[in-house]
């Protein structure tokens, strides 16, 4: 889930009642005409209702807005302090919502010095209020058994996200026998969930379990129809797992084309293996799909990032020849 997609669930429970009694009484009108302008994106409108609203009357909502704003640079030049200010008023109010982006502040060290401790201790108070983003965050800050417990009370609440770091938690643990292929089921049935509600990162670990028989039966049909949805929602790993298959036919009928389409997609979202992938390919491929000159640019990609067989392959490649043309 985006950091836009945790603002608006914060503030739809908050419209729905769910998170309106906090210090001084239930939201005021103007505070919902706040809250509704920004929901629809209307930054200078957002601005002229709640700066006055923030500096005037002290509203935690509109304080938690402005300073969102400030922080992002929307009708407001960026101003990470003063977004900070508006935080903290918002957060010692109560609001939730701030007190995970203040968190977040100290997590990263957006206009004040990183602080693990001050992001753990405003993660907790607005993960305690029951905000899922906050307790998705707050558990990555926390050893494993008390990380797992705010995975799972996310997960129940429905954020994406942590079904999927649920699932990965309990996927990995050094369990045997029983418990653990009851722990790979759970992990399964996390994944799945999170891939029915839209999340790519799970609809791709669904789809592995099913290529590789882990908590579920194997099965490729399904396999390969997951990575289909996670590639769509953006994976660059589902990307490259579909060019793979389509280059291998394992599972699927042979299709250099659609093979090099899924691993140029993964390819120019950055993923090392995948340039690597696209540039044998693209190497190695029929005439009709045949680019030498392309191929060595996202070979030269991958060894920029690292990625050690394309290293090796550059450097045979310069030693042969005293170039990097094959």
């Amino acid at each position: 889930m985006t950091r836009k997609h945790a603002y608006r669930l914060g503030f739809l429970l908050w419209v729905a009642g769910m998170g309106m009694a906090h210090a001084g009484g239930p939201a005021l009108p103007q505070s919902r005409v706040c809250l509704s302008h920004f929901l629809a994106q209307e930054w200078d409108e957002a601005v002229s209702v709640c700066r006055p609203l923030a500096e005037e009357g002290n509203d935690p909502a509109a304080h938690f807005v402005m300073g969102t704003l400030w922080e992002e640079g929307k009708a407001l030049p960026q101003d990470l302090v003063k977004a900070l200010h508006h935080y903290t008023l918002a957060a010692k109010a109560g609001r939730p919502e701030a007190q995970f982006n203040l968190g977040l502040m100290f997590q990263r060290g957006r206009g004040v010095r990183q602080d693990a401790d001050g992001a753990q201790l405003w993660h907790r108070r607005s993960a305690e209020q029951g905000f899922a983003p906050a307790m998705h965050h707050l558990a990555s800050l926390l050893p494993l058994t008390e990380a797992q417990a705010w995975y799972r009370r996310a997960a129940e609440a429905g954020y994406t996200p942590s079904m999927n770091s649920l699932a990965q938690l309990l996927s990995q643990l050094s369990s045997e026998g029983g418990e653990r292929e009851k722990n790979l089921a759970e992990s399964v049935t996390w994944w799945r969930q999170g891939a029915e509600k839209g999340d790519g990162e799970s609809a791709f670990w669904l789809a592995l379990a099913l290529m590789e028989g882990r908590g579920v039966p194997a099965d490729l049909v399904q396999a390969r129809a997951w990575l289909e949805k996670a590639a769509a929602q953006g994976s660059a790993d589902a990307h490259l797992m579909l060019g793979r298959l389509y280059r291998s036919g394992h599972g699927v009928a042979k299709d250099e084309e659609k093979s090099v389409d899924h691993l140029r997609q993964a390819a120019e979202k950055g993923l090392a293996p995948a340039q690597y992938n696209l540039g044998m390919l693209l190497l190695t491929a029929s005439p009709r799909f045949s680019r030498r000159d392309e191929a060595m640019i996202w070979l030269r990609r991958a060894g920029q990032s690292g990625f050690p067989p394309a290293v090796d392959l550059l450097d045979r490649l310069k030693g042969s020849s005293g170039s990097e043309t094959p």
